[in-house]
């Protein structure tokens, strides 16, 4: 190979991995909200359909056009969970009252849904642990599907109280 030849396959590899950071970087807010919403209001029939948007935001993954395989499990937990991981003890609070406001927003019954007493660090290690269970799926089979989801959502529940 020449070194154009070398380059060319460097960038193309490149312009991938960028495509692939952007698309895992562009679910990561939507699977945050929906994780957060399953977390505290884990005792209503709507888990169903939030497992469902965690299966649309990100269920499968490219293979990377450099090396015919798919990202390591680090890479792929480093823009699904860590730029956020930062940002926890700083946007919890604020994450968890938008989930507040959004329940309320979209409720067909008048009642106020509040949002009950919950531990931080529960809800932390829900939502951590749920991004090293996808990214290793991802990074070893190339997908998840929505029964893996809902299965592992409620091992995360019943792993991780509300309360400590």
């Amino acid at each position: 190979m020449n070194l154009f030849e070398n380059l060319q396959l460097y960038y193309e590899f490149a312009d991938k991995r960028k495509d692939i950071k952007q698309d895992l970087r562009n679910s990561s807010a939507q699977r945050r909200e929906n994780l957060i919403q399953i977390f505290l209001w884990r005792n209503t029939t709507t888990i169903g359909h939030w497992c469902d948007e965690l299966y649309e935001a990100c269920s499968e993954i490219t293979i990377a056009k450099f090396n015919k395989q798919y990202p390591s499990e680090k890479f792929i937990l480093q823009y699904v969970w860590g730029y956020w991981e930062d940002d926890y003890n700083n946007k919890i609070n604020k994450w968890v009252k938008d989930a507040e406001i959004k329940e309320n927003k979209y409720n067909i019954t008048n009642k106020y849904i509040k949002v009950p007493k919950f531990s931080k660090e529960n809800l932390y290690n829900f939502i951590k642990d749920y991004h090293e269970w996808l990214s290793k799926n991802l990074s070893t089979r190339g997908f998840v599907e929505l029964p893996d989801i809902e299965h592992e959502i409620q091992e995360l529940l019943n792993k991780y109280p509300i309360e400590s």
